[in-house]
């Protein structure tokens, strides 16, 4: 491909049906064999693992590897390679860099090694983050440039979206939303190259990371497309279709899809909209107001959010509480901090001169004590670290052994006598608790065991991959694919061996 510039910055099991009728005896004997050798072997082998992708850094140099550590892509490049979806072989590549002019080659390839879409002149993955600066790609989507035009295609190479376009962007924070510029007007399309809204306008931004509508300028003015004519000076984003902040004739207000005015309390900025909750400034203090119910509360606090049920938590000075609209305390003002997890409706107060927080349910019933070191809502289970070691809990708070939970693993992490090791589903031990630390088996049978101070890993069966050898202090994450590590810096997502 030609030159482009440079931008800143176990195999899955197969299991067929079997559909015929079996007759001949021979055939019988051989199919119950077949099922009897199935059940006795291991019962990780049950595991429906697709083929996953990392990006690893081997002698300073980038390459790929898959879940079973075997090197894919050798570690060549000079450049971090870009893996847009780790479930696909498709490796974007950057070479013969040339940093004085910024321009490099570019190449596609995938699992074989073998070049593909070699017929356009440059490819790369369409780059998204949000405001953490945590880095994702759109995706099955790929920008694709030929003749100084741009357009899209899918990872199978079939263009989505045709080669006619100045500029095609991410909108920032914002899946599956692409900023299209034709003939100077910016329209958006999906990442199934669908038109969502047509190249008519002077620029487009978001409305919110939940919501499926934009605010578009043209003719100087704003509106929001499908809802709000573009008549007004700015439109702020709030994350809420049914209400806007908006500036009109120099005034700023809260209206409704109508444009209707809905506030008219004096403000300084509004922080939030949602269930028909206000959360505003004003002289530095934080309010909040129904506006279905036209209900104020009345005391302000230093800080205030909002979170479920028509409650909301509350700082006053250096301390934090929950309160509700009434401004009736549900929860004491004594914690350093209130954590809330939305998905799962969990509350993690922070004592102070304590290493135990308290844990509460949705309807403010204490479920746990420790710290939450995960939230998993589409599994309805959290991870808790206790004095212990690692506990698990439904969001009902009933407790939970790792085996309940965790059910892809063969091998849970127990401690005893202040020491890690690895037990069965029927808590045999199969790893002695001889680690000064330890991680739950990852989704392809590693985990990280720590001795000394140094890391390493075992595999499902509990053998050693990687003797304990890795200073890993400055890492926020402990993981391992083989012998590999998680790099330090966990937004690239790579592993490397270096010590």
């Amino acid at each position: 491909m030609s030159r482009g510039k440079r931008y800143d910055n176990e195999p899955k099991l197969n299991i067929k049906k079997v559909i015929a009728v079996i007759v001949a005896i021979a055939v019988i004997v051989m199919f119950v064999i077949a099922i009897r050798s199935l059940i006795k072997s291991d019962s990780s082998s049950s595991r429906l693992i697709s083929t996953t992708y990392f990006l690893i850094n081997k002698n300073n140099k980038w390459g790929v590897i898959d879940n079973n550590s075997k090197i894919i892509i050798e570690p060549t490049y000079e450049e971090a390679i870009i893996i847009p979806n780790n479930k696909k072989d498709i490796f974007i590549c950057n070479y013969d860099v040339n940093y004085e002019n910024n321009t490099y080659q570019v190449k596609v390839l995938n699992a074989k090694g073998k070049e593909i879409f070699q017929e356009y002149d440059t490819v790369n993955a369409l780059e998204n983050y949000d405001e953490n600066k945590n880095l994702w790609y759109e995706d099955n989507v790929l920008l694709v440039q030929k003749d100084g035009k741009y357009g899209l295609i899918n990872y199978n190479g079939d263009v989505i979206l045709d080669i006619n376009y100045e500029e095609i962007t991410t909108l920032k924070g914002i899946k599956n939303s692409l900023v299209t510029l034709q003939k100077g007007a910016y329209g958006l399309v999906n990442n199934q190259g669908k038109v969502i809204i047509e190249n008519q306008y002077e620029e487009i931004k978001s409305l919110g990371e939940d919501v499926k509508n934009y605010i578009i300028k043209k003719d100087d003015k704003y509106g929001v497309n499908d809802i709000l004519e573009c008549k007004y000076e700015e439109i702020e984003p709030l994350n809420n279709k049914e209400y806007f902040l908006v500036k009109e004739s120099k005034e700023n207000k809260v209206i409704n899809k109508d444009g209707e005015k809905v506030f008219s309390e004096k403000f300084d900025s509004i922080e939030s909209i949602e269930n028909n909750i206000i959360i505003y400034t004003y002289k530095k203090k934080y309010y909040a107001y129904n506006i279905k119910d036209k209900k104020k509360l009345e005391s302000s606090y230093d800080e205030l959010s909002y979170t479920n049920n028509d409650l909301f938590i509350a700082k006053s000075g250096n301390n934090y509480g929950i309160i509700d609209i009434e401004n009736t305390t549900k929860v004491d003002s004594k914690y350093s901090k209130i954590n809330y997890y939305k998905d799962a409706g969990l509350y993690e107060l922070e004592e102070k001169d304590s290493d135990s927080n308290k844990i509460l349910n949705n309807q403010l019933e204490e479920i746990a004590q420790g710290m939450v070191n995960e939230v998993n809502a589409e599994k309805s289970y959290i991870k808790v670290w206790t004095e212990n070691g690692y506990e698990y809990y439904n969001l009902n708070g009933e407790k939970k052994e790792s085996k309940d939970v965790l059910l892809q693993n063969n091998l849970f992490l127990i401690k005893q006598n202040g020491k890690y090791g690895y037990a069965n589903k029927n808590g045999e031990i199969v790893v002695d608790c001889i680690y000064d630390d330890a991680t739950e088996q990852n989704e392809f049978g590693y985990s990280a065991i720590k001795k000394d101070g140094l890391w390493g890993s075992i595999d499902k069966n509990g053998n050693i991959i990687c003797e304990t050898k890795y200073n890993l202090e400055n890492n926020l994450l402990v993981d391992f694919i083989g012998e590999y590590h998680l790099g330090a810096d966990i937004n690239l997502m790579y592993y490397t061996d270096k010590i």
